[in-house]
């Protein structure tokens, strides 16, 4: 929490199926994210980090209501292909079931290729993504429902050797 500084709040945010919003006037490669969904009634709700202007790269954290799994998903984080590895896996998945009546809670912590993602304290997934351009955006998005939620933002100074 000492790292944390210039805090960002959205409250009650409320997206529809296939709708997204950017969260504007933030970005980073070194951030922290909170984000509590009050209602979920989606299929799918997805926070976009490391998003590019033009959108082409990002890095997709999704909760799947169907599958009941955190996904971690790589697949458009950067354009260039991942060099030296043949079988790199582009979408991580993990068992995530939400109980009856519970909301999904999710802490993000993106410092610089590192991205960490914390799941109501139960599940959690950690990857490295390269993005080759300037993606520094965030955005949430939602598929098959509509969602309610809250976002506190904030920059944070760098925790990897170096910064």
């Amino acid at each position: 929490k000492r790292l944390r500084k210039n805090e960002k709040l959205w409250t009650d945010l409320r997206l529809t199926d296939g709708e997204t919003k950017s969260l504007e006037g933030f970005s980073g490669d070194c951030c922290e994210l909170e984000l509590t969904m009050d209602s979920l009634s989606a299929k799918n709700f997805e926070l976009n980090v490391r998003v590019s202007d033009d959108g082409k790269e990002k890095t997709t954290i999704r909760y799947d209501a169907d599958t009941k799994e955190l996904v971690f998903d790589a697949s458009s984080s950067s354009l260039e292909p991942f060099n030296g590895f043949t079988e790199h896996v582009d979408v991580e998945r993990a068992p995530f079931a939400l109980k009856e009546d519970e909301p999904l809670s999710l802490r993000v912590f993106v410092d610089g290729p590192v991205v960490e993602v914390f799941a109501n304290g139960r599940q959690a997934i950690t990857r490295r993504v390269y993005p080759t351009m300037e993606s520094e955006g965030v955005s949430i998005s939602v598929k098959g429902g509509s969602v309610s939620c809250n976002v506190t933002a904030w920059d944070m100074n760098g925790i990897r050797t170096g910064n």
